[in-house]
């Protein structure tokens, strides 16, 4: 047993401030672990978002370039009108030709 009228009062003020003090220091360190731990969370997901971000940036581009494809290029009906001109031309460029050989 400890016998109290050795040790002065203030021994065991001291020791329980030192308790007191440990245990904070215990508290926040797992606090700082818990803080960290959401910490390494969110990199993670600003991660995954900025991933996500970049992927639509890159779908956006590529429907950005096929819409300017198909601006530039002629629709089926507009190229098939231009075959149809030029048989038509050569056609007459044909008969002209004719016409003029036999003329002759």
């Amino acid at each position: 047993m400890w016998k109290d009228d050795e040790l002065p009062e203030g021994y065991y003020k001291n020791l329980i401030r030192s308790l007191k003090e440990n245990l904070d220091m215990r508290e926040e360190l797992v606090e700082l672990a818990m803080l960290r731990k959401k910490v390494q969370e969110q990199e993670y997901l600003l991660s995954k978002e900025k991933e996500l971000v970049m992927k639509l940036d890159n779908e956006i581009i590529k429907e950005k370039e096929h819409a300017l494809k198909l601006q530039k290029k002629p629709d089926a009906s507009m190229q098939e009108a231009m075959r149809l001109k030029i048989i038509f031309l050569c056609v007459v460029v044909g008969l002209f030709i004719w016409l003029v050989k036999s003329s002759n």
